[in-house]
């Protein structure tokens, strides 16, 4: 500021006059000014990088794992990419403005394969996003990687008395045994869900919902029939929990609909972590962690009072 008054030059004042004079002289501060801001904001607005979510990820890991990634950025989205110790095995590129335009939908939303190819054992998993700035998110996870199958149809011996039971292997067509109920289990399976409709807003790629209003999520699950993966059996459950300011709430499962897909709307009244969870058959869990931030309306505030 000291430089501005000095910069200012009062005799012009006198000598142009009094209104031309402060004009300059505004304009003068306001132009040092602006240029601070400038300088003050900049850092911030170039460290601004794109946020997302992830859903998919399974440990342990076998066969090939069907990512779900969504990503918010105030630039724009350009491409997500996934590697497995390094190697990169996938690439996929959001739609062209995604998140940057009010026309395009936003949170960008795409699918990355990840083939758990080599070794069994701990990798290395990450997940890269980057927007048109070149700013990058980066998601980091250790997976126990474990594709050695199990022995084909093993026989249990039980002694019973002075004989023996042979068990006989499930029948083929549901991926593993009926539990009490005749709801379908899933073996090795995959899991994808995500917030199917357009929240208030979203903060730091968390969506702000309001509070008592339903939203809509949907999602896949696809299981392993034989040595195939297709979709999950119409009836097969998914646990819906809640994590409430670090306590678990055991919601009621949903259901899978037809060609695996499912659809659940979901109304809360104060944040949350909801997590979509599936036990397959062989004791592996596949699970999809969705953050949420419930606000109130103005309208809802002033009715509270």
């Amino acid at each position: 500021m000291e430089v501005a008054l000095r910069d200012l030059n009062l005799c012009l004042v006198a000598s142009r006059g009094y209104r031309a004079g402060m004009r300059g002289m505004f304009a003068r501060v306001v132009g040092i000014g602006l240029g601070c801001a400038v300088a003050l904001l900049s850092p911030t607005i170039a460290s601004a990088a794109p946020t997302a979510a992830v859903g998919g990820i399974q440990n342990p890991a076998r066969g090939t794992m069907e990512l779900h990634v969504s990503a918010v950025s105030d630039t724009g989205l350009v491409s997500a990419s996934v590697t497995l110790d390094g190697a990169q095995l996938d690439t996929a590129h959001f739609e062209d403005g995604a998140c940057r335009d009010p026309e395009v939908r936003c949170p960008g939303v795409v699918g990355l394969s990840v083939p758990t190819v080599g070794s069994d054992g701990l990798r290395t998993l990450e997940i890269t996003v980057v927007d048109e700035s070149g700013a990058e998110y980066v998601r980091t996870e250790e997976i126990t990687v474990d594709n050695t199958p199990p022995a084909n149809n093993p026989v249990v011996i039980v002694s019973v008395g002075s004989g023996t039971i042979n068990p006989q292997p499930s029948p083929p067509g549901d991926g593993g045994p009926q539990p009490p109920g005749g709801a379908p289990q899933c073996k090795s399976p995959r899991l994808s869900m995500y917030l199917a409709q357009d929240p208030l807003r979203y903060r730091r790629g968390v969506p702000s919902l309001v509070s008592g209003r339903k939203y809509r999520f949907e999602g896949r699950l696809t299981c392993i029939v034989g040595n195939r993966r297709v979709d999950a059996r119409r009836g097969t459950k998914v646990q819906v929990r809640n994590i409430v300011r670090g306590f678990t709430v055991v919601k009621p499962s949903i259901e899978v609909g037809r060609n695996g897909r499912l659809s659940v709307k979901l109304a809360y009244r104060s944040s949350r972590v909801i997590v979509f969870r599936v036990v397959g058959t062989g004791g592996n869990v596949a699970r999809v962690r969705i953050q949420v931030r419930v606000v109130e309306t103005l309208k809802q505030r002033r009715e509270r009072r």
